[in-house]
């Protein structure tokens, strides 16, 4: 039996089976919280079908071919063949498990394309977020990620009830591509996507709208749908005060909305599918439209981490009737949503017209629509040349002090496990030591270590895990080991002929050079991060030998080494950081109010800038909000002076590719043809 999920949580979350569309029955979920001795479990009796060949000793007469039979009847000692033909088939339990290693996202981090294990959700024709593990240990606020529509276009007609305007107000600065028309003194990251139509409504309207940017290097990004406070102040102010529709503009600007809908099947038309006014959700400018069916419409999906919650989250794709073809596949997905910031990195967009000065320059992540919810750091840096944010150097992080305190367990009766820890002496010894591995109680055909060390003190990685983690050993010349990490076999040296490793491991070779040469131990290896967790990792030791009873002691020692990161830009003045409160997203240029405004060269300087946030304290997030809580600084984007953008954007060859529409190609005329005749005369050598 499984602990009830949290007040509040879904009804469906009580099970752990989901039928789908097609009719198909899936386990789509581990127990609700794998530290508490109850599961969830699945109970199968078996039979089978009598054939010709098969045979039942004591029985004078054989049951007929095609007669049912019970697989592994439940009978009484000595009751007679007979009445293995009458038995209950044993019931068989079968309890579901978490994957072990399920793809990870971080807090803060948005998913759209497939990576790093994690599978796509945008493109697919219909999604779902079936479970999540946070909600049934905590409950509706502790959900740990959203499926949102970040792209789908919000709108309002200029001439609805309460803006009434007749016409765009006569003090905005436009350009008019393509039918559409845009705001020439818009913010860089909303030039593109926040434009008046003509073709909505009687007079037109305004619409803005999300946009994917899949990128050829770094992280793909959302820019979202929403509207920020400081995006609502800059659009209010495309219209001068001294405008006669400068109200009406504004309250233009608070009406953009979507509506998302939800459709069913229709009652007169079996087949097709109809919109269901009554789930008409309504989404205002400065909210995210959440997904929660599989037959809302949609323009693409996007699953952000929120950061209230973290666990495992189960997702269905291909589970929708109204967009979904019919002969499509249902899958299912599953990963886990882990309480580590993610790093991500700067993106610089630049303004369409290249004498604007404004350049925009977001992080990655989009935080779902909620950067309230934390603080960030911004620094900029004026060079020509990229500067470093970290070194790195490999250190050790157990072995030496309270973490060299080791407690040992003679002649287990089992491994190491998750579901029942071992218990080992009070009193730890400490390493290097001598050790007789196999003592004269050890079973030698029972393929269990002869002892297990247990590190009393504890391997601890705050906010994130290393990208790099060492151990090094001295054992016995003959003497082998399973290093065990949170109660999951990690790695297997030299174990005896006949023991099988565990886990599915194979004997690992053992490296030189890993790590320090003055700091690490004879026998190197590299054990994968994919073992390891944000917080205290649990560290257990199985030695084997060779010999049935170890006629000598053998030295033992262990050490745990990993990448540790150093901070070149909070302590190092030519970082310089704002003074302002910032957001996830800011807007050099523009306005002497303009972030850093304390280098008003900034604008007409190279510089580089970089970020990191944290956890705001009261947000509830499950990141921590302490000084040791910040993300990791991000790479340094390069954002060029003014000048320098000027001189990029303003060329024959860019005036010429960047606008084909007003600029066709040409077969005759070319940048040399277009610099003039050739120079003939004197030219001077000095």
């Amino acid at each position: 039996h499984d602990v009830d999920p949290a007040t509040g949580a879904p009804a469906a979350y009580a099970s752990f089976t989901f039928r789908d569309r097609k009719g198909y029955d899936w386990l789509y979920r581990g127990p609700h919280n794998p530290d508490v001795k109850a599961s969830p479990g699945l109970g199968m009796q078996f039979y089978y079908p009598m054939r010709s060949d098969f045979y039942f000793p004591g029985l004078a007469t054989q049951p007929p071919v095609g007669t049912v039979l019970p697989y592994l009847p439940v009978v009484e000692a000595g009751a007679g063949a007979a009445k293995v033909l009458e038995g209950t088939p044993k019931n068989i339990i079968y309890r579901p498990v978490w994957p072990e290693f399920p793809p990870t996202l971080s807090v803060g981090e948005t998913l759209t394309l497939s990576k790093s294990g994690l599978p796509g959700v945008r493109g697919q024709t219909s999604a779902q977020v079936l479970y999540q593990q946070s909600i049934a240990q905590g409950g509706t606020a502790s959900a740990s990620a959203t499926l949102v529509d970040a792209t789908r276009a919000k709108t309002v007609l200029i001439n609805a009830t309460g803006i009434d305007l007749a016409s765009l107000p006569v003090s905005l600065k436009t350009t008019v591509d393509s039918g559409k028309t845009y705001f020439q003194l818009a913010q860089p990251h909303l030039q593109k996507r926040f434009y008046y139509s003509p073709l909505l409504g009687t007079v037109g309207g305004l619409v803005l709208e999300g946009s994917f940017v899949d990128e050829t290097a770094g992280e793909d990004y959302v820019l979202l749908n929403t509207l920020s406070a400081d995006d609502v102040a800059a659009l209010e102010g495309l219209v001068a005060s001294t405008d006669a529709d400068v109200s009406k503009w504004k309250a233009a600007i608070a009406a953009l909305s979507t509506t998302v809908q939800t459709y069913l099947e229709s009652t007169t038309r079996p087949g097709t599918y109809v919109p269901d006014a009554d789930s008409d959700v309504y989404v205002d400018g400065v909210t995210l439209p959440e997904i929660t069916g599989s037959n809302q419409a949609v323009d693409s999906y996007a699953l952000s981490a929120l950061g209230k919650g973290a666990g495992y989250v189960t997702l269905i794709f291909g589970n929708g009737a109204a967009f979904t073809p019919q002969g499509e596949p249902v899958s299912m997905q599953v990963l886990k949503v882990i309480p580590s910031l993610y790093r991500g990195d700067l993106k610089a967009i630049f303004a369409a017209n290249p004498l604007d000065e404004q350049t925009t320059v977001r992080h990655s992540g989009d935080f779902a629509a909620h950067p309230e919810r934390f603080d960030f750091e911004w620094r900029y840096n004026v060079s020509s040349v990229e500067p470093a944010v970290y070194t790195s150097k490999v250190e050790r992080m157990l072995g030496t002090g309270d973490t060299n305190l080791w407690q040992r367990l003679e002649t287990p009766a089992a491994n190491p496990s998750v579901t029942a820890a071992l218990t080992y002496s009070s009193t730890p010894s400490v390493l290097p030591a001598p050790v007789n591995v196999n003592t004269g109680s050890y079973v030698v055909d029972s393929g269990l270590p002869g002892q297990i060390l247990l590190n009393s003190g504890s391997l601890s990685f705050l906010n994130k895990i290393p990208s790099q983690i060492f151990f090094t050993a001295t054992v016995g010349s003959g003497d082998g080991f399973v290093l065990w990490v949170n109660n999951r076999p990690a790695l297997a040296y030299n174990l005896p002929t006949g023991v099988t490793p565990p886990g599915g491991l194979s004997n690992s070779a053992a490296a030189v050079g890993l790590v320090p040469d003055a700091d690490g131990l004879d026998r190197q290896f590299e054990v994968p991060t994919k073992y390891f967790s944000v917080g205290t990792n649990r560290i257990e030791v199985a030695l084997y030998a060779a010999e049935a009873v170890s006629s000598t002691a053998s030295a033992v020692d262990f050490r745990m080494h990993a990448s540790v990161k150093t901070d070149l830009v909070a302590s190092n003045g030519s970082w310089v950081p704002s003074t302002q409160t910032l957001s996830n997203q800011i807007v050099l240029g523009g306005s002497a109010s303009a972030p850093f405004p304390a280098n008003q060269l900034l604008l007409f300087s190279d510089a580089f800038f970089t970020m990191r946030y944290k956890a705001k304290a009261g947000a509830g997030l499950v990141t921590g909000v302490s000084d040791s809580s910040w993300s990791e600084w991000t790479e340094p984007v390069f954002v060029p002076s003014w000048v320098k953008r000027v001189f990029d954007g303003i060329n024959p060859f860019n005036q010429r590719v960047t606008d084909l529409k007003n600029n066709p190609i040409s077969t005759d005329v070319s940048v040399l043809t277009q610099a003039g005749k050739r120079w003939e005369g004197d030219v001077a050598l000095s």
